[in-house]
């Protein structure tokens, strides 16, 4: 075995490993309101989209240890901003109730004096 060989090795499991340790920050998110709350999504929007440049930079040029560690890093990363965005939007609705009748989303929300 080459030590590229071995170093493609360790990069594909070093990979998968990380994204394992996405799961107890999954779970936490699942969870918790709050936890969902709190996230950034500045940040973690940002490191998703500089993850789906890697990816795609994997999928073009890249071997496919590459791909698969881009990809699986994606996929991590877009669960905890999607966690984050589903709390936002349920907090969102609840604070403005139900539209009226048609009424534009752009519209400010009604408030009853």
């Amino acid at each position: 075995m080459t030590f590229a060989t071995t170093l493609a090795s360790l990069y594909a499991m070093s990979g998968i490993a990380s994204c394992v340790c996405y799961g107890p920050q999954v779970l936490r998110l699942v969870r918790s309101a709050e936890v969902r709350r709190s996230m950034s999504l500045l940040s973690w929007g940002g490191w998703l989209g500089f993850s789906g440049v890697a990816f795609l930079y994997a999928m073009v040029l890249g071997p496919p240890e590459m791909v698969l560690v881009s990809g699986l890093g994606t996929l991590c990363q877009a669960i905890v901003v999607a966690l984050a965005l589903g709390q936002r939007m349920t907090d969102r609705k609840m604070r403005k109730g139900p539209a009226p009748r048609g009424a534009s989303p752009l519209d400010p929300p009604v408030t009853q004096a």
